[in-house]
């Protein structure tokens, strides 16, 4: 139920390290050890992503992975192969992000 509660997160693959502290502390789990446990656990399975190699990465839990795959596919791209929806980019305002980012490599 932990875990289905962490995914449940509507439109959103990811949560807060807060947000997961809350909502494990309801079903018992200390929120020292035990806690770091379970993220590791649940990290190697492959349920979650959880990196830990920065203070930005470890407030970020991906509780959906796929959700990740996607979203890296979307920068990490063959232009040629997958093109964007101009009109969307441009109804978005971000016609000159895409060109910088097409020409560069560089996204901001």
């Amino acid at each position: 139920r932990c875990l289905d509660n962490m995914r449940a997160k509507e439109g959103r693959g990811w949560i807060t390290i807060n947000e997961a502290k809350s909502i494990v502390s309801r079903y018992g789990i200390a929120l020292g050890a035990e806690f770091e446990e379970l993220l590791e656990l649940f990290h190697e399975l492959g349920v979650i992503i959880h990196l830990t190699n920065t203070s930005i990465l470890r407030e970020i839990i991906v509780t959906k992975p796929q959700w990740l795959m996607i979203a890296l596919c979307k920068i990490i791209r063959d232009d040629s192969q997958h093109g964007f929806d101009i009109g969307a980019v441009t109804d978005a305002g971000l016609l000159s992000d895409v060109n910088t980012l097409i020409e560069s490599g560089l996204a901001s």
